[in-house]
């Protein structure tokens, strides 16, 4: 029972890290001053919307996918988490009990 409880620890802080790790390539979006530039180049306005749309479509892809992992680990680290405690609680019910 001690190398689940081990396992399960392990997993639980594998999980956990990788959901607390800064994320790397996160985008919010356009920055402002590449949209000025695109505006400043082209002169229309219209082209500068459309680049900002299509550059805000992109990133919401990529950040529905990045989170998406992040749930994914989130679930696995609750999941171990439950393994944990179990296993910890039925040793300590199944010790109490008299021989």
């Amino acid at each position: 029972m001690v190398w689940i409880v081990i396992a399960a620890f392990l997993f639980v802080f594998g999980f956990s890290i990788s959901v607390l790790w800064p994320l790397s390539g996160w985008s919010y979006g356009p920055s402002p001053s590449i949209l000025l530039d695109v505006y400043d180049l082209s002169g229309d306005h219209l082209r500068a919307k459309r680049w900002m749309v299509e550059k805000l479509t992109e990133a919401k892809e990529v950040n529905e996918a990045t989170l998406g992992r992040s749930a994914k680990a989130l679930r696995f680290a609750f999941l171990a988490l439950g393994v944990q405690v179990v296993v910890i609680l039925l040793k300590v019910l199944l010790e109490d009990l008299p021989n």
